[in-house]
């Protein structure tokens, strides 16, 4: 387990550029802190994902059109287990 890492002006000023737009593992590398540490300032300072990001292929949304987890849903009609 690591020490605890005070949040600076600089760190919070890296994160409210790069969070928007970036994958959150990458703005924890870039702070060299944890993904939850990264989430939970994030959410303190109220920053949120770009919708631009949130449109691309790496937030991992589903209902995009693409088909993801079309083979696993029930179709009309399947009974369950």
């Amino acid at each position: 387990m690591t020490a605890r890492q005070p949040w600076g002006a600089l760190h919070d000023e890296v994160l409210r550029d790069l969070y928007p737009d970036f994958p959150t593992c990458v703005v924890a590398i870039v702070l060299g802190r944890s993904e939850r540490a990264v989430y939970q300032r994030a959410r303190d300072l109220r920053v949120g994902k770009s919708a631009e990001y949130l449109a691309g292929p790496y937030a991992g949304r589903l209902g995009r059109g693409d088909g993801r987890g079309a083979g696993t849903r029930f179709r009309p009609g399947a009974v369950s287990a």
